[in-house]
Formats: C-alpha cells, sequence, structure tokens
C-alpha cells in the first residue's frame, strides 16, 4: 500500500501549478535576506 506523505502531496502540488503555468521558486531563496531577493514581487506568477 502507498503511504501519502506530506511531501508527496506538495511535489504533486508543485508540478500541478507548474502544468498551469506558474514558476516554483524555493523560498529560502526569495526571503527578504536570500540570496535573490523579491520581497514585493508575488510569489505565484503566470
Amino acid at each position: 500500500m502507498t503511504r501519502i506523505t506530506e511531501h508527496s502531496i506538495e511535489d504533486f502540488a508543485i508540478k500541478l501549478l507548474e502544468h498551469l503555468g506558474y514558476e516554483y521558486i524555493y523560498a529560502p531563496s526569495i526571503a527578504h535576506d536570500g540570496e535573490n531577493h523579491k520581497h514585493n514581487e508575488p510569489c505565484l506568477t503566470s
């Protein structure tokens, strides 16, 4: 029996949103003190 984990649900949601045209950006890389921060831009874009 396949176990449903938080990781599998998150991975499914990310792939679904990418299929719909959204771009996935790893959260720490856009944090206010992150390497490529985009503090004033929306996190989900299409």
